[in-house]
């Protein structure tokens, strides 16, 4: 899972995304805004990951990383007789996730993950411009 993770997080990978199709969504809970955004990408050796990521506006301080829900799920393997391992993984904060994305990737020299852009989800991949965005 880490190597789709890496690839999602525009990080180098030997993986690449294909296509994704996205839709966003918020709306208001305890006086403050939560925004939710669910990806699907396929990537180019047949898999398919599901992440959503949910996030509020709850103000809190610079030093602190914010808090959000992030989940990736696999639905498909792909082409491959060999399962992509962990089919689920959940993180309560970019911080998290760039930690065990750190720990997990191949090549975790190249892989840190910017924690102010918890949206940000394009491929470093030339031939991935098929993207599409639901409203």
């Amino acid at each position: 899972m880490a190597s789709y993770i890496a690839a999602i997080r525009q990080r180098r990978s030997s993986i690449c995304i294909e296509s994704m199709t996205r839709d966003a969504s918020s709306w208001q809970e305890d006086g403050f805004e939560v925004t939710q955004e669910a990806v699907t990408y396929r990537f180019t050796d047949g898999a398919t990951i599901f992440c959503t990521t949910e996030q509020d506006s709850v103000p809190v301080d610079a030093d602190i990383c914010p808090e959000c829900w992030i989940t990736y799920e696999v639905v498909s393997d792909g082409h491959s007789d060999e399962r992509i391992t962990p089919a689920r993984v959940t993180f309560n904060s970019t911080c998290r996730e760039a930690f065990w994305l750190k720990y997990h990737a191949p090549s975790s020299n190249d892989l840190a993950i910017s924690t102010s852009n918890p949206w940000s989800a394009e491929t470093r991949c030339h031939d991935a411009d098929t993207t599409k965005e639901n409203p």
